[in-house]
């Protein structure tokens, strides 16, 4: 088997496995969001917590749990509380949801002057990175799903529909020209 083949043969047999992959979450998105609001919520929120904690494994080191668990946390409180609201549990307003955030927030600035790190700033900003950079952006599809007051399921399809419809062309695009380096430079 020449090089080539070999290099296609690999290449080729991901594909199959991308695409069952593929057709399981597509089948849970779907799922998650046709299903009404409660799997809606609940759906997104896992893909939120999960995206925090990966996003927080990335920017903080293995020993460092107290700021990934905060970044967690303070990322995905603002979708629970705006979730919580619309779905109209009881107990739920929004003063309540301001203020909890806001103390979170001063609970992070706090125990960072405490906690004596080498980094506090870079700490601080990581933590509140993960929440505008992943949570801020879940918090808006909440407010998207239930802009008319109850859970709008087309909204939601339509914007999942933009971006799989985005991130698939992306992918072709660069299997078609990704093999043609744009400057000869070894950025590596």
């Amino acid at each position: 088997m020449t090089t080539q083949e070999t290099h296609n043969k690999h290449n080729n047999g991901g594909l199959g496995l991308r695409a069952i992959t593929a057709t399981g979450f597509v089948l849970i998105m779907l799922g998650g969001v046709f299903l009404g609001a409660y799997p809606f919520v609940f759906l997104f929120g896992l893909i939120a917590i999960i995206s925090l904690w990966e996003f927080a494994c990335i920017v903080f080191p293995k020993e460092d749990t107290f700021h990934r668990i905060s970044c967690v946390i303070l990322g995905i409180l603002p979708y629970f509380f705006l979730a919580l609201y619309h779905l109209n549990c009881p107990g739920t307003c929004q003063p309540a949801i301001l203020f909890s955030s806001m103390i979170a927030i001063f609970t992070l600035f706090t125990s960072e002057l405490y906690a004596k790190s080498a980094e506090p700033f870079r700490n601080v900003g990581m933590v509140l990175l993960g929440v505008v950079y992943i949570g801020l952006p879940f918090m808006l599809l909440n407010l998207v799903a239930f802009e008319t007051g109850t859970y709008e399921y087309k909204t939601v399809l339509g914007l999942m529909l933009m971006v799989w419809t985005n991130d698939t062309a992306s992918y072709l695009l660069g299997k078609r020209f990704g093999s043609t380096p744009i400057d000869g430079k070894n950025i590596a």
